[in-house]
C-alpha cells in the first residue's frame, strides 16, 4: 500500500480540522497538520507541523515530500504573493487544493481573490480551487454571531433582502478530501453551497428552532455591518456584504453530492448536530414563531377554523384527535396533494396560512423517525387552527414524484404499517 503525504494548512480551522479528521481515518494517508503553534495540534493520526504565513523560512520543511496540500487562503492583502511563494517550494508533482470563496472573480480590492487563484493556476502544480458559500459555522463562532443569537435572540446581518445558501464546513472538508486524493479534479473550480438558499428571516427562524428560543433577523446597513473594522479587513468585509446584497451567495449547486456521493447538510441538520434540539411540547413552543401552513382538499375562507374531531384525509373511517400543520411550505403542499389524490379528485387542493389558537407539539409520526429531530417542522394541536390567508400558485410536485409517494403509502397499508399516532 502506497502512503500519500498531505499537508493541511490551518489544521485547527473550520475546514482544516474536519479535513484532518477525515484524512487521518485513511490508512494510506500521512497527515501533516500545519499550524503556527504545532504544540496545539493534538488530533490522533495528525503529525504536528510548523507552518506560518509569517515564517517563509519554515515552508520547505513543512512541504518536504508532500503529495498534496490543502491551502487555506489567508485573508490579508499580500495573500497572492504569499501563496505564489509557498507553491514555489511545494514539490513539482504535488496536487494543491485552494480554499477560495464563491464568486471570487468579484472580490477586491484590485482583484485580490482573482490574483490569489491565479497564483495557484500559474504555479505549474496540479490544482483544484474550492469556492464555498458562507459557512454555517459563523452561527456558532463567538467572533461572528453566536453571542447575539444566544444572548439577544437576534441575527444582525446586512442582506439587502437576498438569500444565502449556507454550507457546513464539514461538507467543504469532505469535498477537499476527495479532491486531494482522487483523480479527475485537476484544473477544476468547484462552487460549493448548501442544499437550499435561505432568506435571512427564514435563517433566523431555523436558528430559533435549533436554539430553543425565538430568533429574529435584524437588517443592517453595510456600514453598520463593518463597524469596528479598518484597513484591508474593512474593505474585504464591505465587498463581501455587497456581494450578499447582489444575490451572489444565493445560488445552489449540487457539487457536494456529485463529489462525495451524499447531499450537502441542511441548516437544520447542522443545528441538530451542534445544539441539543429543544423538543416542541404543549408546555414549550413559544420559540416556534411561524409562519405556519396547512394543506387540504377543502375550500376555506379567511377566518375559518380547523378543529379536531373530523375525518382523517389519510385513513378512511378514522377521526383525527389533532389538527396538523407545518412551518415548511413544501410539507403543506404534500398534504394538499395527497389529500386530493387519496380522495380520487383531480382538484389541486389548497394550502393555507394558519395560526394555532392554543398550544401545540411536535408531530410524533415524523419527529425522530427517518431523520433526527423534526426537519419538516410538522406539528399538531388539539386546539383550532385559524385560517389567516391562502398561498396562491404554490409549486406542486411532478406527477411521477407524487405517484411514488402514493405507491409508498399503499405499500405501508398492505403491510399494516400505516399506523398514525394521534
Amino acid at each position: 500500500m502506497t502512503t500519500r503525504r498531505v499537508l493541511v494548512t490551518g489544521v485547527r480551522g473550520k475546514t482544516g480540522a474536519p479535513l484532518a479528521e477525515l484524512l487521518a481515518a485513511r490508512p494510506d494517508v500521512e497527515v501533516l497538520g500545519g499550524s503556527s503553534d504545532p504544540t496545539t495540534v493534538s488530533r490522533a493520526g495528525v503529525r504536528p507541523t510548523a507552518f506560518s504565513w509569517d515564517d517563509p523560512a519554515g515552508w520547505p520543511a513543512a512541504t518536504e515530500g508532500i503529495d498534496a496540500g490543502y491551502v487555506v487562503r489567508p485573508d490579508r492583502a499580500d495573500a497572492p504573493e504569499l501563496i505564489g511563494a509557498l507553491l514555489d517550494v511545494v514539490p513539482a508533482g504535488a496536487h494543491v487544493v485552494l480554499l477560495s470563496e464563491q464568486a471570487a472573480d468579484q472580490v477586491g480590492p484590485d482583484g485580490w481573490a482573482v490574483r490569489v487563484e491565479r497564483a495557484v493556476r500559474d504555479s505549474g502544480r496540479s490544482w483544484t480551487v474550492l469556492q464555498p458559500s458562507w459557512f454555517m459555522q459563523v452561527f456558532t463562532d463567538p467572533r461572528y454571531y453566536v453571542d447575539q443569537l444566544t444572548d439577544d435572540g437576534e441575527l444582525p446581518f446586512a442582506s439587502g433582502g437576498a438569500s444565502v445558501a449556507w454550507i457546513d464546513a464539514r461538507d467543504i472538508a469532505a469535498v477537499a478530501e476527495h479532491t486531494l486524493l482522487d483523480d479527475g479534479h485537476a484544473g477544476a473550480v468547484l462552487e460549493l453551497t448548501g442544499p437550499v438558499s435561505l432568506s435571512l428571516p427564514r435563517t433566523a427562524q431555523l436558528l430559533g428552532l435549533g436554539l430553543g428560543r425565538p430568533v429574529v433577523h435584524r437588517e443592517l446597513s453595510i456600514d453598520d455591518a463593518v463597524a469596528g473594522t479598518e484597513g484591508f479587513e474593512r474593505e474585504l468585509t464591505e465587498l463581501t456584504f455587497q456581494r450578499v446584497e447582489a444575490g451572489l451567495f444565493a445560488g445552489v449547486t449540487d457539487t457536494v453530492e456529485r463529489v462525495t456521493g451524499r447531499p450537502a447538510r441542511s441548516l437544520q441538520a447542522f443545528l441538530a448536530d451542534t445544539f441539543r434540539r429543544v423538543p416542541v411540547t404543549h408546555d414549550r413552543h413559544a420559540h416556534v414563531a411561524g409562519p405556519f401552513f396547512h394543506g387540504t382538499r377543502s375550500k376555506l375562507r379567511v377566518g375559518d377554523e380547523l378543529v379536531p374531531g373530523r375525518g382523517s384525509n389519510f385513513q378512511a373511517g378514522r377521526v383525527s384527535n389533532n389538527v396538523y400543520f407545518t412551518g415548511v411550505l413544501e410539507t403543506a403542499v404534500w398534504g394538499a396533494e395527497l389529500a386530493t389524490a387519496l380522495a380520487g379528485t383531480d382538484e389541486p387542493g389548497h394550502v393555507y396560512v394558519v395560526e394555532p389558537l392554543g398550544t401545540f407539539e411536535d408531530d410524533p409520526n415524523v419527529t425522530d423517525k427517518r431523520f433526527p429531530g423534526n426537519p419538516t417542522e410538522s406539528y399538531r394541536t388539539r386546539s383550532p387552527l385559524r385560517v389567516v390567508g391562502e398561498v396562491p400558485d404554490w409549486p406542486g410536485h411532478d406527477p411521477e414524484v407524487l405517484q411514488g409517494m402514493l405507491d409508498g403509502l399503499a405499500q405501508l397499508r398492505e403491510q399494516g404499517r400505516d399506523v398514525i399516532e394521534d
